[in-house]
């Protein structure tokens, strides 16, 4: 909503903090570090309204696919291409997880389709013609010289994978990364960063190649857990559904987080929470008389203690 008043009134700044000029179109979502974080959020959210949309009341059918409408609107208004991809990768798993034979042949087609596309155009081809499409402003910024196809990104990556390597066992301390950063940082691109736009390699940088491998496998037995419990709640499609949703919901923050730094927002990491705890509590196994079974907790437990 911050997004489309500001858009439509050519604000001048939001909370007299933003200072993005009145003659700017593109649209700041004010609660995050910019729009790519307000796209990734909107994102995030769709697979959830797709759970809703797909089963249950009328009513909540219909505003299922209203709030999949609304928030496929602010990915758009993003302009942000890592919202874009993390929007098709989120509903993809959402129907993988929840659909029947015919919607996940139709989803492995759609996806081999897009895969074939990519390995035709190739890489770079793609990302312009995504760019091009919902954010024009960035190829005219290629064309002038000011940043690259991946906006810095490849190379802070690059520099990023050799300081993993480089401090793998214990890592350089919550918090240590720019600092460490600066010593082997190869590209202007990025005169500062706090933040390595890539989750999963600035937890490596940090707190080291085995607490993040812990975690890593802690994620894989969460979804072993999830897909599980869908499985058994045939009888139960709502359940079912709405598992899947939040199947989808890591996946899109997932995607995001390996181009950018969802997880060190409280926004986005407390929406991870949620989601994955109520796959969770949804997929438990349940008995007459019996109370619910510990395996699983067992199982994700020890890898997030060993973690921390």
């Amino acid at each position: 909503l911050i997004a489309l008043v500001q858009w439509h009134l050519d604000a001048a700044s939001i909370y007299g903090s933003s200072g993005i000029p009145a003659t700017v179109r593109e649209p700041f979502f004010g609660p995050f570090v910019n729009a790519n974080h307000g796209g990734a959020l909107c994102a995030a959210l769709v697979p959830v309204a797709i759970g809703i949309a797909a089963h249950g009341p009328v009513r909540a059918r219909i505003a299922g696919l209203v709030f999949v409408l609304f928030l496929s609107t602010g990915v758009a208004l993003a302009g942000s291409r890592g919202a874009v991809v993390s929007l098709g990768i989120g509903s993809a798993a959402v129907l993988l997880a929840g659909g029947g034979r015919l919607t996940r042949a139709l989803v492995l087609v759609a996806l081999a389709a897009v895969l074939a596309w990519i390995m035709m155009l190739g890489p770079a081809q793609v990302l312009r013609s995504l760019g091009d499409l919902v954010a024009p402003q960035l190829g005219e910024m290629v064309d002038a010289g000011y940043v690259d196809l991946t906006t810095g990104r490849a190379a802070l990556l690059a520099d990023v994978s050799v300081l993993a390597r480089s401090v793998w066992p214990l890592g350089v301390g919550p918090g240590g990364f720019d600092e460490a950063y600066q010593i082997v940082k190869s590209s202007p691109a990025f005169i500062t960063s706090a933040h390595a736009h890539n989750d999963l390699l600035q937890a490596a940088v940090e707190h080291g190649l085995p607490a993040t491998s812990a975690l890593v496998v802690a994620a894989c037995l969460w979804l072993l857990v999830v897909v599980q419990g869908i499985r058994r709640s045939g009888s139960r499609p709502d359940r079912q559904w709405l598992m899947a949703g939040c199947v989808g919901t890591v996946a899109a923050l997932g995607t995001t987080a390996m181009v950018d730094f969802p997880m060190r927002l409280g926004s986005h990491s407390l929406l991870l929470a949620l989601t994955a705890g109520a796959a969770l509590g949804l997929s438990r196994k349940r008995g007459r008389g019996r109370r619910a079974s510990v395996p699983w907790r067992r199982s994700l437990g020890l890898p997030s203690v060993l973690a921390v």
